[in-house]
């Protein structure tokens, strides 16, 4: 039977097709009333959709487009945040279900077995293929690197010093304990071609305090063969680093250097992690040139 219409005529209704429009008053992609529905957001304010409220790695536009809550980092409440799960939307994840089987999955993950097992040999895939991305270097560049600064420090301070005068290098120690060898030359400089090497050095180390004390005094040298302690372990020392000896020798670097230095200060110490400091002076007070120097000695085996 053909329905009558409020007027009384007989006959079907004429319908219309009607497009619903979203409202958007600051074109920012989001809806008028969806950001009605959430407290902070404007639409008439065109910076939200750039934003992330939440603090989901999701923009929140992408919210949007993902349905899920702009004011939540877990929409979902299974302790993955939105951006987590849209990243691992592959391996089964959704910011609006409940994922709370999560640490499952992970610790399959480890055994190479579950969802979780691609993602993560494709991680080590991706490092392994790109390492220099990553900030990696093999066990040889290691190796490499580490040989090349075996000599954590030479300190070179070549100075004049004579009287009360003193010259006060210093060095730090970071890592573990190292084995340092020290030396104040001043005689033997003159196989060098130095006019006027320093007679007779000595010197004192010492390990800075940070407690308001004064500095450890750690050792006292004069002379490197009376005083220096172990004087065949020196002479290792010296050899081991490529330093010039301080006995005489027929050649060294292609010259002879002939000058018997017994006068000179050296030493070995085991130093741990800390800021040390090397005061040299004459013990004469004449003047003259002294080069302080300090060696990481590189044991057998490393």
């Amino acid at each position: 039977m053909t329905p009558f219409d409020a007027a009384g005529n007989q006959g079907w209704p004429a319908f219309k097709t009607v497009n619903i429009l979203w409202l958007d008053d600051d074109d920012d992609g989001l809806p008028n009333q969806w950001e009605e529905l959430y407290e902070g957001f404007d639409p008439q304010v065109a910076d939200d959709a750039n934003a992330d409220s939440d603090g989901d790695e999701l923009s929140d536009f992408e919210e949007f487009q993902n349905g899920t809550d702009p004011t939540k980092k877990d929409s979902d409440g299974d302790n993955v945040f939105d951006g987590a799960e849209i990243t691992l939307a592959e391996y089964g994840f959704d910011p609006n279900e409940d994922n709370s089987d999560i640490l499952a999955k992970f610790e399959t993950a480890a055994s190479g077995t579950g969802i979780f097992a691609n993602l993560v040999q494709d991680t080590i895939d991706t490092v392994v293929a790109m390492p220099n991305e990553y900030n990696l270097f093999t066990e040889t560049q290691v190796e490499t690197a580490a040989q090349a600064a075996r000599t954590f420090i030479n300190v070179s301070a070549r100075v004049g010093v004579g009287g009360e005068e003193v010259v006060i290098p210093g060095f730090t120690i970071v890592g573990s304990t190292k084995k340092i060898l020290i030396r104040a030359v001043g005689p033997k400089l003159a196989d060098f071609g130095v006019e006027n090497p320093l007679a007779d050095p000595i010197f004192w180390i010492y390990q800075a305090r940070f407690d308001g004390q004064p500095a450890d005094l750690l050792a006292n040298i004069d002379d490197w063969t009376v005083d220096g302690g172990d004087v065949d372990a020196i002479k290792a020392a010296v050899e081991s680093t490529g330093a010039f000896p301080l006995d005489p020798v027929e050649d060294f670097q292609g010259a002879p250097r002939p000058t018997d230095d017994t006068k000179s200060p050296a030493t070995i110490l085991e130093l741990g992690l800390g800021v040390y400091t090397v005061v040299v002076k004459s013990v004469d007070g004449s003047f003259g040139e002294v080069l302080v120097e300090a060696y990481e000695i590189e044991e057998e085996g490393e």
